[in-house]
């Protein structure tokens, strides 16, 4: 009996379905994969592999409470931010979900308003831009602006939510005294996450290190109020 064309597809598209449901089934079984629910959504993660660039991970923070972040930076790495831009190993990184406040600027409003404040994904930037042609403008804190909330909070570093000093993110066995910015400030990560006895002399770091961002901007529960987190608090990367 000949099978139409429609009929086969149909049957590859059941037998597709049957064999990613045993492979599901089979890596939960061996704890690759497991389910969340952060924010009201139950969300899938790939545990037991290590995060890279651009990957969206659940994490405990230091009091336990698990977060959703996105990977910037990794161990090895060095990052700064400077006027809301990211900057990673001295290059200017730019990701489609970046999500940034703008003034929209123009006296054409519905309710008579001069400038609107806007929150923009990256990713729809070059549309409003088209739009507003020159009359759009992010709106970041200046540079001189300290923020006590930001990581380190007890350092007299003039940080904000959208200007960060430049950091090294250490990989395991990296050793402390090859720490030449704010030592202190990876005084407090060690203390932390490794030992709250810290003796400088010959400490080599017992953690690979992770930069996160959230993809609002504007909400600054991430890397840059509680510092770089340690592999071992990242449970998973979403898929």
């Amino acid at each position: 009996m000949k099978i139409s064309k429609q009929t086969r597809n149909k049957i590859i598209v059941w037998i597709s379905a049957i064999i990613t449901a045993f492979v599901i089934i089979f890596i939960t079984k061996i704890n690759f994969i497991d389910t969340y629910i952060i924010e009201g959504h139950r969300t899938f993660i790939l545990k037991n592999i290590v995060p890279k660039h651009n990957d969206l991970v659940i994490f405990y923070t230091q009091n336990g409470e698990q977060k959703l972040s996105r990977v910037i930076a990794v161990p090895g790495d060095s990052i700064y931010i400077r006027n809301s831009e990211v900057f990673l190993n001295s290059k200017q990184v730019s990701l489609e979900q970046e999500k940034h406040t703008y003034f929209l600027k123009g006296e054409y409003f519905r309710d008579g308003s001069v400038i609107k404040e806007i929150d923009v994904q990256n990713s729809r930037l070059k549309e409003l831009k088209s739009i507003f042609k020159g009359l759009i403008e992010k709106k970041t804190v200046p540079r001189w602006y300290r923020q006590a909330e930001i990581f380190p909070s007890n350092e007299k570093l003039y940080q904000n939510k959208d200007n960060i000093v430049t950091y090294f993110l250490p990989v395991q066995g990296f050793e402390f005294s090859k720490i030449v910015k704010f030592p202190s400030c990876y005084t407090q990560i060690i203390e932390r996450y490794e030992t709250p006895e810290f003796v400088p002399e010959n400490y080599k770091f017992q953690n690979n290190y992770y930069y996160l961002l959230n993809d609002n901007r504007n909400e600054i529960d991430d890397s840059r109020t509680f510092g770089m987190i340690p592999e071992k608090y990242i449970i998973g990367v979403v898929l």
